[in-house]
């Protein structure tokens, strides 16, 4: 279902792209660095995020994220996307598909002891919003419904063959720098 979807998000990008001059990019700065509440990084992320194809009306991006927090039960998120922005001068409609890994700590009592065990697992996460941001400027505003997927675990022990049946419906807003 995953590599579906990257294929579909690169024949789209192929198709929305073909006409257009590489040298006709509508954004100068085409690195930014933004600092995101909630979004695909679980409360809050920063982010770096680099403009691959970049035309007038039509952008892809890709973008790596690191939250850390300590003592909770998922303390580290890793988010990995791609974004796909329709642009209109400064405004722009963001669609993304990404993943994130998380280490997560888990719990469980067994004839009267607790046992913790730490372990990594991954998910899927998706975007639809609004970002603002000026062809030339240099400060960038975003907003979306970032929802989310995971695995259901019982208990202490992961298993990778379990489904995707968490959903959690979320949301980000970003604030960031482009140079």
């Amino acid at each position: 279902m995953k590599t579906q979807a990257y294929y579909i998000l690169f024949v789209l990008s192929f198709v929305a792209t073909n006409g257009y001059s590489q040298k006709s990019s509508s954004l100068l700065n085409r690195n930014s660095i933004h600092l995101e509440l909630g979004g695909s990084g679980g409360y809050y992320s920063l982010n770096y995020e680099r403009n691959i194809i970049n035309h007038n009306s039509f952008k892809t991006s890709g973008q790596v994220g690191f939250s850390y927090f300590p003592g909770f039960w998922n303390d580290i998120w890793l988010p990995i996307g791609i974004n796909e922005q329709f642009s209109f001068n400064a405004h722009h409609i963001e669609l993304g598909i990404g993943t994130f890994a998380l280490r997560e700590v888990a719990r469980d009592k067994m004839d009267d002891y607790l046992i913790t065990g730490r372990f990594w697992t991954y998910g899927l996460s998706g975007r639809l919003g609004y970002r603002y941001q000026k062809p030339d400027g240099r400060f960038l505003w975003r907003i979306g419904f970032t929802p989310l997927l995971q695995r259901e675990r019982p208990g202490l022990y992961y298993d990778p063959t379990a489904p995707f049946r968490i959903f959690t419906p979320w949301g980000g807003v970003s604030v960031g720098y482009a140079w």
